[in-house]
């Protein structure tokens, strides 16, 4: 599994994870989001990057363990390529809002269904 992850403030962060077919990203507290992949992918081992490993790289370490594998170096933000690239080709796809607030300000952000209930 590769698995980025972004600090969000306030002991939450932003991630995204891929492992086989299954892709998935969203906004939540650190722990809560540990603890629903120490339950869904028990033994598949994670490969980690962003500042939010960074921030949080004893909590990482703590609840995943050997299987925990951070990314040496470890990448802390995406390029500005990357992001130029996606940005690009969503506004090509009129896949944009009109929102104009930090997303760090998430109560006011589009709300991520929750993956523990």
């Amino acid at each position: 599994m590769t698995l980025v992850a972004y600090n969000a403030f306030n002991g939450d962060i932003y991630y995204g994870y891929r492992y086989q077919d299954i892709e998935h990203s969203g906004c939540m507290s650190v722990t809560n989001l540990l603890k629903y992949l120490s339950l869904e992918y028990p033994d598949v081992s994670i490969y980690a990057a962003g500042n939010g490993v960074y921030l949080y790289e004893s909590v990482f370490k703590e609840q995943l363990g050997a299987r925990l594998n951070i990314a040496n170096p470890l990448p802390l933000f995406c390029s500005l390529d990357s992001i130029a690239t996606q940005s690009i080709s969503l506004w090509q796809d009129k896949q944009y809002t009109h929102q104009l607030l930090p997303l760090y300000l998430k109560q006011y952000s589009t709300p991520t269904k929750p993956l523990i209930t």
